[in-house]
């Protein structure tokens, strides 16, 4: 891969360095194959591929810097795409020279996932919240078939998952954001798709049949799934303009000198310069990166660029499904489409998605 990053110019939150990684999730037996894109924070080095994640943490937090269900969180989003490593800078307020409070990183730790993993209740935590992911896309994988669109919702009232059918125009307006480009490059047409929304009327007149799965903490006690046998099949920049580039000319490079006690890093500084994506890419349909990456890649057919898998989407999207039993008050809706043997899944949040 050629490409280096531009250190002197200001940090612009629209471009990316980011992996496409193939993994396995596991369930008595049972594997569903995933592909799951995401942003890399950081590579250890530029001889060998090692992603970093990078965090903050305030001194006072305790219990790792990080509470039960942070720690769960990080990781699942780690293990989703094989990231073996955090390391995190520890926060505190101090007082500048000007008399201003100001927060700044001291020191700098890095951690293992698999000792985040080992702490207590943290690994059953995550062994559940993978067990509820798989029930969840094995449904959908099932009810998929044969159906144009369907729905499904976390309610955390009713505390249920509802799988509703819908049609492609519907998904369509939910922002799928598949890109006609997309579908000349493989030769597919948009078809079978499944999302969450409220209850809507068929152009038919009736009333699209829902399939409701109850959520209980019960149901899981005994159950543990796992994420194994990751596999990264692609690296690559996204430009400002959002344009996909093999290449690591975004990439950021940890700096292996600063993971100590003494650091000075003042978090204000640079802010005046600071691009943040969020502003610009609000409204970004949320496959519209992941489809300009598949339109650049070999592979004759959407099964052979995805290397497989049954799933395709960003690492928040499962995340988010995954967290739902450790975080069971908060609601979510998931879309998604089946292309050539691949269902793309995304939420209808770009922040949502990629995180």
């Amino acid at each position: 891969f050629q490409g280096r990053p531009d250190t002197n110019s200001p940090v612009d939150n629209r471009a990316a360095f980011e992996m496409m990684v193939r993994t396995d999730l596991k369930d008595r037996g049972e594997t569903i194959r995933l592909c799951c894109g995401s942003e890399v924070a950081a590579l250890r080095g530029e001889s060998d591929f090692e992603p970093i994640e990078i965090k903050t943490a305030w001194e006072e937090k305790g219990n790792g810097f990080f509470s039960l269900s942070v720690n769960v969180m990080y990781v699942m989003q780690s293990e989703l795409v094989g990231v073996k490593s955090i390391v995190t800078g520890i926060e505190d307020k101090v007082i500048n020279e000007n008399e201003e409070a100001i927060v700044v990183v001291h020191k700098v730790i890095e951690e293992k996932v698999n000792d985040l993993k080992s702490g207590q209740h943290v690994s059953e935590a995550v062994g559940k919240g993978y067990s509820f992911l798989y029930d969840v896309l094995s449904k959908l994988q099932k009810l998929i078939v044969g159906h144009e669109a369907c729905v499904v919702s976390f309610d955390p009232k009713r505390r249920e998952v509802a799988f509703k059918s819908i049609t492609r125009q519907e998904a369509e307006k939910m922002g799928n954001g598949v890109t006609d480009e997309f579908l000349t490059r493989f030769k597919v047409h948009q078809r079978k798709v499944i999302a969450v929304t409220d209850a809507k009327k068929h152009p038919n007149g009736r009333e699209a049949a829902v399939e409701r799965m109850r959520v209980t903490k019960q149901d899981y006690e005994i159950r543990s799934s796992e994420v194994a046998n990751h596999k990264v099949i692609s690296e690559y920049s996204v430009t400002i303009d959002r344009e996909v580039k093999n290449d690591r000319s975004n990439t950021k490079y940890l700096v292996e000198a600063n993971i100590r006690d003494g650091v000075n890093f003042d978090l204000a500084k640079g802010l005046d310069t600071f691009i943040d994506m969020g502003v610009y890419l609000l409204n970004e349909p949320c496959l519209h990166p992941l489809c300009k990456w598949a339109i650049v890649q070999p592979g004759a057919t959407i099964k052979q660029v995805f290397d497989g898998a049954d799933f395709a989407c960003w690492r928040g999207t499962l995340k988010r499904i995954a967290m739902t039993l450790i975080k069971p008050k908060i609601p979510w809706t998931v879309v998604a489409q089946d292309f050539g043997g691949v269902i793309l899944i995304f939420r209808r949040s770009y922040s949502d998605n990629r995180v």
